[in-house]
């Protein structure tokens, strides 16, 4: 069994366990409060609970390993460093898995930085499933990341302990579409064949000194990536005749959101 079969079994085997662990545990409340954290963390890709790491949401190559680096929220304008965005991931999904995917795709991606060659269809199937994964990483880390205030700005107690996730306005602050969400992100990871969504990523050259991610969950995900002078932006559920349609809708959204 290689890497991609392993995360996609692992996915759904173990959906339903997954999902209802983080609901219970991160979404439902009580007498109008959070729960306490689960004094075991369980692997948000297997549902093992021993020998937990911490998986980056991005690769530490993807940030060139500077703690500095950090991506802003629009929820609450704080800023997240890369290194500290992370989910809890067992050692053989961290270590062996996921760690096979990223290898692959940087492997890709040093080959397209030395030959300037574009990525065939097998290829773009290897993208996306790692494009999907970064969404999922995401939605966890959002639902286990509670709600901090801007210094200065004035905190809201009601919101203090309040999942990031339910707090995003492209949801309407609706718990019920944010594990919605996270249901259509992990199910996607458990699909096989990527040719219907080959159209639905778009990828492109850039010069642009620094990197850029931005993400808008279950619609589309905004990558950058300035060592190796590539850009992508992939539409989770939207698909397109051809590649030229998926470009200009892809140059729209970008222009709206970077």
């Amino acid at each position: 069994m290689n890497y991609q079969q392993g995360i996609r079994i692992n996915a759904r085997q173990n959906q339903r366990k997954i999902i209802g662990h983080l609901e219970h545990y991160y979404l439902n409340r009580e007498n109008g409060r959070a729960k306490s954290k689960p004094v075991q963390p369980i692997c948000s890709f297997c549902c093992k609970t021993s020998n937990i790491t911490a998986e980056h949401v991005l690769p530490r190559w993807v940030f060139e390993k500077d703690a500095r680096r950090f991506f802003n929220t629009t929820i609450n304008g704080l800023s997240h460093k890369y290194n500290q965005t992370t989910v809890p991931a067992c050692a053989t999904c961290n270590n062996n898995l996921l760690s096979e995917l990223e290898k692959r795709i940087l492997q890709l991606f040093l080959a397209h930085q030395r030959h300037q060659n574009f990525f065939n269809d097998e290829e773009k199937a290897d993208v996306i499933r790692w494009l999907e994964l970064l969404d999922y990483k995401y939605q966890v880390f959002s639902l286990v990341t509670k709600f901090r205030a801007l210094k200065g700005k004035g905190a809201i107690e009601f919101l203090s302990d309040y999942s990031f996730s339910v707090l995003d306005p492209n949801i309407e602050y609706s718990p019920a579409k944010a594990m919605g969400n996270l249901r259509e992100s992990l199910h996607r990871i458990t699909i096989k064949s990527k040719k219907e969504q080959l159209n639905s990523l778009v990828t492109f050259r850039t010069k642009n000194p620094d990197t850029h991610f931005f993400h808008k969950n279950n619609d589309f995900i905004f990558l950058e990536l300035p060592k190796y002078k590539l850009g992508f932006l992939y539409f989770y559920k939207r698909s397109f005749v051809n590649e030229l349609e998926a470009k200009d809708v892809a140059m729209e959204t970008i222009k709206q959101h970077y």
